[in-house]
């Protein structure tokens, strides 16, 4: 394990508790691929918070500052953002009231994009002109975790079908993926004509289990979980699952840094500031899995 001690020792990284989280690791270790699951959000966890000096997109956000979009629809969508986005990261709201923003804000977005009848290859172009990118290191993980037979859940509160091309485009979409997030329906001419209920946003991911059965009842020997996130909600994605024995949390934290270190610290097992690749991530797993780099 000395090449992830030695990637734990970077400024930009921050242990909760040095002791537990090699336990844990000890035990990923011990028990190989095969008891292994790999549970990651996708906006600024998978992509850069930062891209070409500028914040990047979100999967929502490739179409809400798309210059291919209407102006009218990209003002209504910018003040949405305005109003509910610094509920998303604030410490200061009950959780029940952030909830309720959350759900405001996905319909009123998703109602937008409804009334605009997008289609699948307008999508597919806003994507590929979209300032967005995967972080650095993602193609390693996702080749290291196909190659092991590891699945890997992609749980989004955002679009699936800009996840989707992001991945195609920037990427490639892996046997071992499978995503979970809001889809777009279309009709018979490939129009956009609503949303897949219910709605997922960034707190109510621990809610379904039920809903998404079929995808868990895929893993559910798989008892030890890597989940990966960048939000105080994206812990409760451990929620869906049957049976977990051992979890390592890794939070990106992309801003407001010494006012939410502390309570992220509370949330995952490692903290990754800075804007960081995924170095540790993949170090984590080569050590898990047994790899030589």
């Amino acid at each position: 394990m000395e090449r992830l001690r030695a990637s734990l020792k970077q400024p930009h990284v921050h242990l909760a508790d040095e002791h537990q989280f090699f336990t844990k690791a000890e035990v990923f270790v011990s028990d190989g691929p095969g008891k292994l699951l790999v549970l990651a959000d996708f906006d600024m966890t998978l992509t850069k918070y930062y891209v070409n000096g500028e914040r990047g997109c979100t999967s929502h956000g490739v179409i809400e500052n798309s210059q291919l979009m209407p102006e009218i629809y990209r003002q209504k969508a910018l003040v949405l953002r305005k109003k509910y986005g610094p509920i998303e990261i604030s410490k200061d709201f009950p959780q029940d009231q952030r909830i309720k923003a959350m759900e405001e804000w996905w319909a009123k977005s998703h109602d937008l994009l409804v009334e605009l009848k997008m289609t699948r290859d307008t999508v597919r172009e806003i994507v590929g002109r979209a300032n967005i990118a995967l972080r650095s290191g993602c193609d390693e993980v996702f080749a290291l975790l196909e190659s092991r037979d590891v699945p890997l859940i992609i749980f989004s509160a955002g679009l699936a079908d800009t996840i989707t091309e992001t991945l195609s485009q920037y990427s490639s979409i892996r046997k071992n993926m499978r995503i979970i997030s809001n889809r777009m329906l279309f009709d018979s001419s490939g129009v956009a004509c609503g949303f897949s209920h219910p709605v997922i946003h960034s707190y109510n991911k621990g809610r379904f289990g039920e809903q998404f059965r079929t995808v868990f009842d895929e893993v559910k020997c798989r008892t030890n979980v890597l989940l990966i996130g960048d939000s105080m909600g994206d812990p409760k994605m451990i929620n869906g699952l049957q049976t977990v024995d051992n979890v390592i949390r890794i939070g990106f934290l992309n801003a407001k840094v010494d006012e939410l270190l502390p309570t992220y610290l509370k949330m995952f097992d490692i903290v990754l500031t800075q804007d960081s690749n995924m170095e540790v991530v993949h170090e984590l797993l080569c050590t898990v899995l047994k790899t030589l780099l």
